[in-house]
């Protein structure tokens, strides 16, 4: 019995002994553990000028978004300093597809401007901010699930439908709606 007490207590002292004995050992011998992270994957400027000829958007990740009517196709990216943050987009069959993450801090965000000429639907995950303004036309969807904080501003639209999971701040201000349909965690109602 004092054997294998001995032996486990043996086994369990190298255990904890093990880390500090390496690391001790890369600092005298110079050769410690290094590991350097790659550049994040980011679209250039240029990549994101030709993305055109969309009217909707599906986008997943933690930066801010900002969508806006104007007549010109733009899309600009301002990552947070330093190497934090990656994105990727690409635009097929009329959706700009956007992803990207390790975008922001407790208390600010990466940020992507998007500019379009018509807007009929944006599928939104996780964002930091989702704000969506100066829009005219007949229908919007906006689906949002886990998006911080959600802002319509300015839009002259016949219908808006909008579905939101699990949102933590919602605005809506200086809208022209016809019709409003919200769902919201199974609750759906119809302000007209």
């Amino acid at each position: 019995m004092k054997t294998s007490r001995r032996l486990l207590f043996g086994t369990f002292a190298a255990l904890l002994a093990a880390p500090v004995v390496l690391v001790a050992y890369g600092r005298i011998s110079g050769a410690g553990i290094m590991y350097e992270l790659p550049a994040p994957e980011r679209p250039t400027a240029e990549d994101l000028a030709a993305l055109r000829d969309f009217d909707t958007i599906e986008v997943r990740g933690d930066f801010a978004l900002e969508i806006a009517g104007a007549p010109e196709y733009s899309v600009t990216y301002t990552p947070l300093t330093g190497s934090r943050g990656f994105l990727r987009a690409n635009v097929t069959d009329g959706t700009l597809t956007i992803e990207g993450y390790a975008n922001r801090t407790e208390t600010t965000a990466g940020t992507v401007r998007i500019t379009l000429p018509e807007l009929s639907h944006v599928d939104a995950e996780s964002l930091f901010m989702l704000t969506v303004r100066d829009f005219d036309g007949e229908a919007l969807t906006l689906d949002a699930a886990a998006v911080r904080r959600l802002i319509v501003e300015n839009n002259r639209l016949g219908e808006l439908d909008v579905a939101l999971q699990a949102p933590w701040n919602i605005t809506f201000r200086n809208n022209e709606i016809g019709t409003t349909r919200m769902s919201r965690l199974g609750a759906t109602a119809t302000v007209e």
